[in-house]
């Protein structure tokens, strides 16, 4: 390793850096954190690429749409696996949620996250 060249993140690291970029509105540094071919399974749906996600992503902020949060409670890894079980919180509304992330090559290759819609769904109604 030369001097100016930074150890590689753990699995653990990226999906941190990845929570805390979503935290601060930043979806460049966000972005950098996943592959090309980053899929996310939710409740609701789903992305099939790093674009679709984050052009979705680019819309609500642009709409002025209240960001998401999230408040890690616990993280477990095993390998290049990295499970969060973490509180999205929503404006009024908090959810605790579980997200599986998979780590490939120093970005998230894949999030399925578990959690219970309803009380999102309700606050639309």
């Amino acid at each position: 390793m030369q001097k100016n060249e930074q150890p590689a993140k753990s699995s653990k690291e990226v999906v941190i850096s990845f929570l805390e970029s979503l935290n601060n509105g930043d979806l460049k540094s966000a972005r950098s954190c996943v592959s090309d071919d980053f899929t996310f399974k939710l409740p609701q749906g789903s992305f099939d690429s790093a674009e679709a996600y984050f052009k979705a992503a680019e819309q609500a902020q642009q709409a002025h749409q209240e960001p998401y949060r999230f408040d890690v409670k616990k993280v477990f890894t095993d390998g290049s696996d990295v499970c969060v079980f973490n509180d999205v919180i929503a404006g009024d509304v908090t959810l605790f949620a579980c997200g599986w992330y998979r780590v490939e090559g120093g970005k998230i290759r894949s999030l399925k996250l578990v959690y219970d819609p309803r009380p999102l769904l309700q606050r639309k109604q």
